[in-house]
């Protein structure tokens, strides 16, 4: 069975938390099952603001993650407000 990298949080990430370079890791993930948008690159999320609570061992989406110079606001805002 073949494996791919996934980005995976290393602790429990909180809603509104820059990434750090301790918070994740890569994990070997059976490439079979690896979650649709699932980061690969660590580099891709260090820097990041989450916009979702994350929890120690999960894989770590693209969906998940926000830039920085957004702020938190948008992300505190419910969709449609």
């Amino acid at each position: 069975a073949s494996s791919a990298p996934v980005v995976i949080a290393t602790r429990p990430i909180a809603i509104g938390t820059t990434v750090g370079a301790a918070d994740v890791t890569v994990l070997d993930w059976p490439a079979d099952a690896v979650p649709p948008g699932t980061l690969a690159d660590p580099a891709a999320v260090v820097g990041k603001v989450v916009r979702t609570n994350l929890d120690e061992m999960q894989p770590v989406r693209e969906s998940h993650l926000a830039d920085q110079r957004l702020g938190l606001m948008p992300l505190l805002i419910e969709q449609g407000k």
